[in-house]
């Protein structure tokens, strides 16, 4: 299971092993948006926003990274083949 939480003082994301397990802190970044989280379609990464950027991390490695990839309701505005191929993530 996937949060974000104020646990350390700011947003972050955190993995919980889930009935039991140890939790996890995803993200140290300053001014991540809780509420914008989203899993890659692969299930392999953790998109969201901080300060106006998007970021990922890979759920294995934990490496962060900015996200190359448009979100579907971006491109789809000026591309209606985005409409049916949405480019969520791009390696």
């Amino acid at each position: 299971m996937i949060i974000a939480s104020f646990r350390s003082g700011s947003a972050n994301y955190y993995r919980i092993g889930f009935p039991e397990g140890e939790i996890v802190q995803l993200t140290d970044e300053p001014e991540i948006q809780g509420y914008s989280g989203i899993i890659s379609p692969d299930g392999t990464d953790l998109l969201y926003t901080t300060g106006g950027t998007m970021r990922g991390v890979n759920l294995e490695t934990l490496a962060t990274r900015d996200a190359l990839g448009v979100c579907w309701w971006a491109s789809s505005v000026s591309s209606p083949s985005a409409q049916t191929t949405p480019p969520w993530w791009l390696p």
